[in-house]
């Protein structure tokens, strides 16, 4: 699988179920500095992507920064602590990278109980819009302040503390929004209660509101209420000519969705479907064969998916910290097929999408768009790269949580720290796509070709922009690119 779960964490009990971690234990900084170093030199002896995009320098360059501010303090909270370290991570521009504190509610780590009572989205003008929240007056409104801190110092602080593929701009947003009550308590502040602006997006008139938190399961319920995707895969016909084929992950039954594939596609054949509008927003990913399969139902040619599998190791009895990681054990089975190469690391030889591949005979031949978004990611990006790069349609609605051509994910190992008793989950397999570098920049997401954003009234609506500009170039017949905004 291309992504993993918390669930999955918890099944190998590497994670603990627990209330949130308490924020304030104090831990010595000399212990925690030889934990630093346990990170950083089992990121070395297995990650196998630490400079794919260029950015091993800058990431060795601030663990030392790191070090060297622990070395400054005897003792310092395990929220400082989580904080510093997380801010570092975030160099290695892994989204499927993971560092996470003993916790019950993802990813609200410290807090659970007392959480910022709202629910927000990015409007196109990038200010956090409130989507939702108890006090229904307030829906609509700008979140400028809290706590007496603008927005436009918080947001920036926690942006640049989202784990992601390469420098994925939309990855960021997205995953801010997301979860931006759990990251303002992770990153920024835990207080009992929230003095919040609100301003009128239209008037500019600002309103002060005085919040009390709310624990999880309230967070969930006003979350529940925002959003308009479809959380199950369908194919709908729009009319005559146009379909919507919904695809929110790779991670069902893989007998089930191949089944699907193969009625969706009938259907479009016998109706003779001109346009198809492939959804895989908020998809992040799942089985990788998968992946592949669907775009072999629009593949116009004979095509290669993956180029090669990279990982940094072959024998896990090697690691300087061996006591502390955990290990697949189906992994030992697999070394039959990995081979070493000429860069001084190792292949793994055997995968189903190696190879060349055929298109499905009752696939789709007719004009395609994506619908994308900053959530569509792994498998999911690897399904769109292999389109990009083969050219095979339009790309609507923002960037991609997921890099174009590279990603590192597959089986994972774990890292267990002794001191802050936080785990690193660790992908082992650096997976390179077989296409041309494109002109897509070096490190993002793939780029749109129309690019969609919602507005203030898009976001109070819940209105589907995306879709709805898409149905609109087709309509006007213009497939160039262009920008929404």
């Amino acid at each position: 699988m291309k992504w993993i779960r918390l669930i999955f964490l918890i099944q190998l009990g590497w994670v603990s179920i627990s209330n949130a971690q308490t924020a304030d234990t104090s831990l010595g900084t000399s212990t925690l500095r030889e934990e630093l170093k346990m990170i950083m030199t089992t990121l070395k002896e297995t990650h196998p992507g630490m400079n794919v995009f260029g950015q091993q320098k800058e990431f060795v360059s601030n663990y030392h920064k790191v070090d060297s501010l622990l070395s400054l303090k005897d003792q310092i909270s395990n929220i400082q602590y989580y904080r510093l370290v997380n801010e570092w991570l975030v160099n290695l521009q892994d989204g499927h990278f993971k560092f996470l504190p003993q916790h019950k509610n993802y990813p609200f780590y410290f807090n659970d109980t007392n959480v910022l009572p709202l629910i927000v989205r990015f409007d196109d003008k990038g200010q956090l819009i409130v989507a939702n929240m108890e006090n229904a007056r307030y829906r609509g409104m700008i979140l400028s302040c809290i706590n007496g801190q603008k927005a436009e110092h918080f947001i920036p602080q926690l942006l640049k503390n989202m784990i992601v593929d390469g420098r994925s701009e939309a990855g960021a947003y997205s995953q801010l929004e997301q979860y931006f009550s759990a990251w303002y308590s992770d990153y920024i502040d835990n207080p009992n209660s929230f003095t919040v602006e609100l301003t009128d997006a239209e008037s500019g008139v600002v309103h002060l509101a005085n919040l009390t938190g709310i624990n999880y399961d309230k967070w969930k319920e006003l979350d529940k209420k925002v959003g308009f995707l479809s959380t199950q895969q369908a194919h709908t016909i729009i009319h005559d000519s146009i379909a919507v084929l919904r695809i929110p992950g790779f991670s069902s039954d893989k007998k089930e969705m191949r089944k699907f594939f193969e009625s969706a596609f009938t259907d479009f054949k016998e109706l003779k479907i001109k346009h198809l509008l492939i959804d895989v927003r908020g998809n992040e990913g799942g089985y990788d064969r998968l992946g592949k399969d669907l775009y072999s139902y629009i593949a116009l040619a004979d095509f290669e998916y993956y180029k090669h599998i990279e990982i940094a190791f072959k024998k896990s009895s090697e690691f300087t910290y061996k006591q502390h990681v955990w290990v697949p054990k189906y992994l030992s089975l697999l070394k039959m097929f990995i081979k070493p190469n000429d860069k001084g690391t190792y292949y793994f030889t055997k995968h189903n999408n190696f190879g060349t591949h055929k298109p499905q005979k009752n696939g789709f031949k007719g004009n395609v768009w994506f619908l994308q978004d900053g959530l569509s990611f792994s498998a999911t990006t690897e399904m769109l790269s292999r389109a990009k790069g083969d050219k095979r349609g339009q790309f609507a609605g923002t960037e991609t949580g997921g890099s174009y051509k590279y990603d590192c994910s597959g089986t994972f190992v774990f890292l267990n720290l002794p001191t802050s008793k936080f785990t690193i989950g660790i992908p082992i397999g650096e997976y390179q796509m077989a296409v041309p570098d494109d002109d897509n920049p070096m490190g993002r997401g793939i780029m749109p070709d129309l690019k969609v954003l919602p507005t203030v009234n898009d976001i109070i609506e819940n209105k589907d922009v995306v879709l709805e500009k898409v149905l609109k170039q087709i309509e006007s017949k213009s497939l160039k690119v262009v920008d929404s905004r």
